[in-house]
Order: structure tokens, then sequence, then C-alpha cells
């Protein structure tokens, strides 16, 4: 803890020397001060109303951007661009969204198997679309003279270079192409400087930001860079001369959008450094480049294909002056100031950057107990004391009672075909539960337990804390819930349909009424399928299955419904097909009930191809040739449950003018 606040008031030093006044007086930035300019995907929407509604908004996949990342066979020389990784950006509610799809994992090199361990640990998976909101960019001010800042997290995750070749084994010299004539590492040429000032410059900033943007001053001339490794150990950026010290100032953390990306994070537990990842500087160290790591040292080495490093952009701006200062957020990191055993509690302490800290107990570890008894009996009752075997403490002690009551914990069952074990419970006179460990053994007279009927449990009293008598305990197996249910609907019926259930007699049919709350029986019967009828159109209906099975004059029901959630038909749209000039205008009255709208063109194979769909009541087809006859098909649909029940369809032919 000494060498954290050692370090931390390095950095605080360095933060309150350098200070830049502008002639506009009422400006003054600081090292360390916060402006927000531009904005990227970044925090990962988990409303899931929102996801809904983004998903109804987005394209068809063929219409989504690929990324283009590369994979190979995990050897040297094999990356490959591939289309496995793609996005999509909409506007929803004035706010724009990022979706995110991957058909395959990212991997860790671009030369890689498609096992990236990264995003699958960060909690993003394959074939999921995920949205992420496009917020402000926080840029930390580093050299407020010349309007220098670099962004305050880590915003993205990429390669230094896509395409590596080797002359040798992978950790051999590597090159951006495969004549071995430009270095991999070779910032100039790489495909990181290409990422920041064409993907990342087109994304985060309007054409008007763009102009705010200063060409560079160093030995490059681009609108976004990397840092070098000279930068970050610069006390006049805020930054520790020291590149081996765990330098908050350096330290970084990804974003939501960044760990979708499959940037690395660092894992370990009650340690500063915490969830931090390490991120990509511009300078050359031998075949590779150099990094900063999740400790903030400045001295870590990464391989050029490396999709794991963090990206932290850096720019200047034309007149600084003119940003507002960003509202402080405080980050704050973590450090154990005392550790807890079972005698007290511990101490965590937090520090922000700012110099804000604060501290939180860490709970006692708990006792390791060793339990003293003396057995109860039929007639008596016995005594225990629990002790903590390192510090003595007694954490109970008190009386065995003598038992009063066995029985099962559950005494029915509904059959599927498992075997079934039912838990015995024991109480002692004072309505205790006694635990079977130790103290009783729990025998089954039938060894195959699993068809409907009656079984029988024995309970057997060993040495334990208790003694008894042998006691028979029993419990039935009922017949099991109805199968999956299939409905096929039209526009004023449903068939519901379901498989026989192993040892049933019939069924009943229910219809759940959205008045009253409740299902309603529509119809008992033997067989296995029923026919709804009088319904209405495009509507909505639930229904419930439930099987029984007759034991005597007693009905035994399954202890559960199935219920499916459907739909009829929407009616069949009719509409106006109108040619134009070039082009046919589809148009058709709104169908009650239906979600959206297909529309189908029959091609010259005689099939017909979905154009697309629609949630309005008209559809234009352009491109077409004059004086050619077509034929089209509109359907309606409607999503319930996430199904798409569709309506019948006309055919309409047309010749275009």
């Amino acid at each position: 803890m000494k060498k954290i606040m050692a370090l931390f008031l390095v950095v605080v030093f360095s933060l309150l020397t350098a200070v830049t006044v502008y002639a506009n007086e009422s400006v003054t930035y600081e090292v360390g001060d916060v402006i927000e300019f531009g904005s990227y995907p970044q925090t990962e929407v988990k409303d899931e109303k929102l996801i809904d509604e983004l998903n109804a908004l987005a394209p068809e996949w063929d219409e989504w951007t690929s990324y283009g990342y590369y994979s190979g066979d995990n050897k040297t020389n094999s990356m490959v661009q591939g289309d496995w990784m793609r996005c999509t950006d909409v506007v929803h509610g004035d706010i724009k969204y990022r979706g995110v799809k991957f058909t395959q994992y990212r991997p860790a090199y671009t030369y890689g198997l498609p096992k990236n361990t990264n995003q699958k640990a960060n909690g993003y998976y394959i074939d999921t679309v995920y949205w992420f909101s496009f917020e402000p960019i926080r840029w930390k001010v580093i050299d407020p003279e010349i309007g220098l800042v670099m962004c305050e997290n880590l915003i993205d995750s990429q390669a230094f270079n896509d395409t590596v070749y080797y002359t040798g084994g992978v950790f051999s010299q590597s090159y951006k192409d495969p004549e071995h004539t430009i270095p991999a590492n070779d910032y100039d040429t790489s495909s990181i400087r290409k990422w920041l000032n064409e993907d990342f410059l087109n994304v985060a900033f309007s054409e008007s930001e763009k102009r705010e943007i200063n060409t560079t001053i160093c030995e490059i001339s681009d609108k976004v860079f990397l840092l070098t490794y000279d930068d970050v150990l610069k006390s006049e950026y805020g930054f520790n001369t020291d590149r081996a010290a765990a330098d908050i100032a350096r330290m970084g953390k990804g974003s939501d959008y960044a760990k979708c990306q499959g940037i690395g994070i660092d894992d370990a537990y009650e340690i500063m450094y915490y969830g931090n990842s390490s991120w990509l500087l511009r300078t050359k160290d031998g075949y590779y480049c150099k990094a900063v790591d999740c400790e903030g040292k400045a001295w870590l080495k990464s391989m050029v294909c490396s999709t794991s490093c963090g990206i932290r952009p850096a720019l200047t701006l034309n007149n600084i002056a003119d940003f507002e200062k960003a509202q402080h957020i405080h980050s704050y990191y973590s450090g154990v100031a005392e550790k807890s055993d079972c005698a007290k509690e511990g101490v965590m302490k937090f520090i922000c950057l700012c110099g804000d800290t604060y501290t939180e107990p860490v709970a006692k570890l708990p006792h390791e107990y060793k339990t003293e008894i003396e057995e109860a009996t039929d007639t008596k009752d016995g005594w225990y004391k629990v002790v903590c075997k390192n510090c003595g403490y007694i954490e109970d002690e008190g009386i065995y009672y003598r038992i009063e009551t066995i029985k099962l914990k559950k005494s029915e069952y509904t059959y599927d075909g498992k075997q079934k074990t039912p838990e015995v419970v024991v109480t002692d006179r004072m309505g205790n539960v006694i635990d079977e460990k130790e103290n009783y053994a729990v025998n089954f007279k039938d060894a195959e337990r699993k068809l409907p009927g009656k079984y029988t449990v024995k309970v057997d009293f060993v040495d334990g804390n208790y003694f008894s008598d042998t006691k028979e305990l029993y419990f039935s197996i009922l017949p099991s819930k109805t199968s999956k249910i299939t409905a096929t609907p039209s526009t004023s019926s449903i068939k519901l349909s379901w498989k026989k259930v192993t040892g049933a007699d019939g069924n009943r049919v229910y219809q759940y009424n959205s008045k009253t709350g409740k299902y309603k029986t529509v119809k008992t019967l033997t067989g296995t399928s029923y026919t709804v009828k009088n319904l209405k159109a495009g509507t909505s209906y639930k229904f419930a299955v439930k099987a029984y099975t007759k034991d005597g004059d007693e009905t035994l029901w399954a202890a559960s419904s199935r219920t499916i959630t459907t739909a009829t038909k929407p009616v069949t749209p009719i509409v106006k097909a109108t040619a134009g000039s070039g082009k046919v205008t589809l148009s058709w009255s709104k169908v009650s009930g239906a979600t959206g709208y297909v529309i189908y063109m029959q091609n010259t194979s005689g099939d017909y191809e979905k154009l697309g769909s629609t949630k309005s009541t008209s559809y234009v087809k352009k491109s077409l040739k004059k004086g050619k006859t077509y034929k089209f098909r509109v359907k309606a649909y409607k999503k319930v449950d996430g199904k798409y029940i569709y309506s019948g369809y006309k055919t309409y032919s047309v010749k275009v003018k």
C-alpha cells in the first residue's frame, strides 16, 4: 500500500505542475483534465425491450458491414480475411446504436484458429446480436499547450498489423508483405494506422469535428495516432518516468464494445489492476511493438498480429480552449490495506487518479469448526458443541432432541422416464431437521423407480448423533406432462396436436381468457388432436393441454399443463398493382392483426423470390424492364412468440410501361 500511495503522490505532483492558461483567462487547463469530443459505440444495451426494438430496425444480414477480420489455421503465413464478423448502425429515439454479430470467434492472433477465449471470457458468444450505444468519447488532456489529448479509456481492440509473414517460426522476424520487404512492426505502413485514420476517424467524428483536429506535428502527419514509448514516460504528460512503475495514469480499461471485439482483460483478484487491459504504442521493440500492460507498466512487448491489445487513440485539437471541461468521473483502483482473518475484519482501500479515496470493510474469514457431541437415544436427549479449531470461538452449543417425525420431502412425482430418489426429512421433537449424513441411511426397496406406481422407502439409523427403529415410507409417480403442442392455423380455426403421454388415458384442452386471466375448459378427449373453431383472423391465442390417468373412480392429473401461444392466419391482402416507368407499385389495405408484410416476385426460373418485408401498406419495385410482364405476391404475417404465421396470397401480373 505504501508503494501504491507513493506512486499516487508522484502522479498528483506531476498533474499539479502542468498548467496552461490561455488568452481567455476564464479557461485553465491542467494535465489530466477531461473533454468530450466525437462519439463511438461503447456501452452494451441490456434493456430487453430496447434490444427487441433495435433488432426490428436492423437490416437483413447481407446488408451488414463486414469488419474484414483475419483468421488462419494456426500456422505462420496462413491468415485469410473473412466475412464472419459484421456490424450495422441504426438510429432509435435520436440515439445511434451499433449492432455486432459474429459467426465464429475472433482469433487471439490474426493467423490463428477461431477459438479466441477473450470474446467468450468477456461474455460474448457466436450467433448472437449485441447492441452498443454511441456515446461521447472522453479525452484526457496530456499537453494543454498544443492541445494533445488521449482517449481516457480503451475504445477498441485491434491488431498492430493484420497481415504478418514470418521468415521462420512465430517468434522470428516478421514482415507485412509476403515478399518480406516491409517489417510488420513498421507503424507508417501498419494496419492500425490505416484503421485509426479511416475506420475510427470516419465513425467517431462528423465532418465539422474532423476540422477541429490538427494534423500532428510529430514524425507522422495524421489526424489520429498512437502514443510513443517516450510519450508514456513523460512526467509533463502526467506519467511516471519509470517504465517499470505500476502507473495509475497509464492504466486503462476497455469499453463493453472493446470487450466484444476481443480485448484481453486481467482477471487477477484484489489488486490495483483488476479488470484492466494492455494497450498498443506505435514504437518498435525488436520484432515486436511496444505496449503498456494492465498494471500501467510501459515494458510490454506485443506481437504485431495480436488482437487482444486495447486501442487508446490520441490527437491534437486546433484550439482546446473552445472545449468545455467534462465532468470528472471517478475511476477507482483497489488494493488490500489489511487482510481479514476469523477474528477480525480487513480493509480494502480504493484510490482515484484525482486523489479521492475511500475504504470498505472486508468480511471476516469463516471459522473452521469441529463438533463435539454426545449421541441422543430413544429415551434421552444428547448434546453438541461447535468450536473453531483456530481461535477456540464457540459458534454454537445445544441439545440433540429425540426424533419426532420421519417423512418424505416429496411424495408425488411426474413420470419422465428417469429414476426417482425422493429426499427423506427427519425432525426432532422441537421441529428441527436432522441431517442425513452420519445419522441415518436411506434404502429403496425397488431398484427401478421410473414407471407410474407406488414405491417403498426404508430409513435405517446408523451410528451417529441419533438412533431409532427402521421406518417405511411411500411415494407415487403420476403421468407426465403433455408433449410439445403443434398448431396448424387457418383464418378462423387452430388445430392443436400432441403426442400421447405414456400411461395417460386422455387429455383436456383449455383456452386462456385474457379478460378473466384464467383458463377455461374447451374439450376433454381421449385423442391427441383438437380443432378450436370460430376464431378471429390475425389474432393471438393461448391454449393449454393437460394429461390425465383414470385410477378407479379417481382421476390423476399431470402436475402441470403444456401451453402454446399461437395465432390464426391473417386474411390474404388484396393488392393493387400499378405499372410505372421501369417500376411497379404494390399497395394494399391494412390487414387486421398483421405485424407486417412480405413481398415476392417471380424470377426467370418460375420461382418466387423474396424482395423484402415492410410494416407499411405499399412497396415499390424499381429497375424493371419496359414492356416486360412481372408477377408478384404479397403475404401478411403475424409474429407470435418468436414465430411467423403467414396469410395466404394471390398472384398479380403487371406489365411495366
